[in-house]
């Protein structure tokens, strides 16, 4: 998906969670900009964390912004007049999955899958709000699972945080 937007022109933030992916991130960054001349970065954020949608969205800003913002700005508006710092899509494809039998679901793999794939896009959302674009072209891709509708093995919870998603994208 990076690569599609990247060759349709658009700047990029590569963002993930675990030390282990920051070598992967790095290089599909660097190959992006290389590649189709954009402006690809990465971002460790953690988006089940409370506070990871906001890091991720401040790393973006701090990235692509034409001049400074202050922490909380109103109505999308830059200080000194520059461009306003927007995002225009966002693709919110975060997942895991933690696959039990129903009768042996822990509460500890419940709460990381919700807190993950339904928690984590909500909050996210909240925090880009700001700086979509007001003229109804901006857009959020959501990734789901056909686990949603149909059900797979073991994958309760997590059939239904992509329905939880879908539910919300609806609304």
């Amino acid at each position: 998906m990076a690569t599609q937007l990247a060759s349709k022109g658009c700047s990029i933030v590569i963002n993930y969670s675990s030390d282990s992916s920051t070598t992967k991130a790095s290089a599909l960054a660097t190959r992006l900009q290389d590649e189709y001349s954009v402006k690809a970065i990465t971002a460790k954020a953690d988006i089940g964390s409370a506070k990871g949608p906001a890091e991720l969205v401040s790393i973006a800003r701090d990235h692509f912004s034409s001049s400074s913002f202050s922490s909380n700005p109103p109505n999308n508006k830059t200080r000194g007049g520059g461009k306003p710092f927007e995002i225009d899509i966002i693709v919110k494809n975060a997942g895991i999955v933690l696959p039990e039998p129903v009768g042996s679901i822990t509460l500890e793999n419940f709460d990381a899958q919700y807190r993950i794939n339904v928690r984590g896009p909500m909050l996210l959302v909240q925090v880009v709000l700001p700086y979509l674009p007001t003229d109804r072209s901006g857009r959020i891709v959501d990734v789901s699972s056909i686990g949603s509708s149909i059900g797979f093995w073991y994958q309760t919870v997590y059939g239904g945080t992509k329905a939880a998603v879908e539910a919300m994208t609806r609304t």
